[in-house]
């Protein structure tokens, strides 16, 4: 019983404490809304290029592996599955990017490589 009251004391001080070390938000330049814009653009941009070109990870990961050696079949059986999972990351960067550009100072994005597909 003892350990429930102080734990919730020390949680109700902490709860109490937190608001008082909180900072006011300051000021936006002119200059600052505006970069923050451009990026939240470019975000929304490569995200949609992402999630639409998603699909095409698949045929483009086939003919990448259809240029290796080995027996063709399994090529293409490996390069179906890379693509696919390539179309996955490809499609939950450019969701993240869509997520991601409204939030100030967090838009960097998930990258991958290439940046988008076209």
């Amino acid at each position: 019983m003892k350990k429930l009251v102080t734990l919730v004391l020390v949680l109700s001080l902490v709860l109490v404490a937190v608001p008082a070390f909180a900072q006011a938000p300051q000021a936006q330049t002119q200059q600052e809304k505006n970069a923050y814009l451009d990026n939240m653009k470019n975000d929304f941009v490569r995200g949609f290029k992402n999630v639409v070109g998603a699909p095409l990870e698949i045929p483009i990961t086939i003919q990448d592996y259809h240029k290796k050696e080995g027996r063709p079949v399994i090529r293409h059986i490996a390069g179906l599955i890379d693509g696919v999972f390539q179309g996955v990351v490809r499609f939950g960067s450019g969701a993240w990017d869509f997520i991601a550009a409204v939030i100030p100072d967090h838009q960097e994005g998930m990258p991958v490589d290439p940046e988008t597909l076209f």
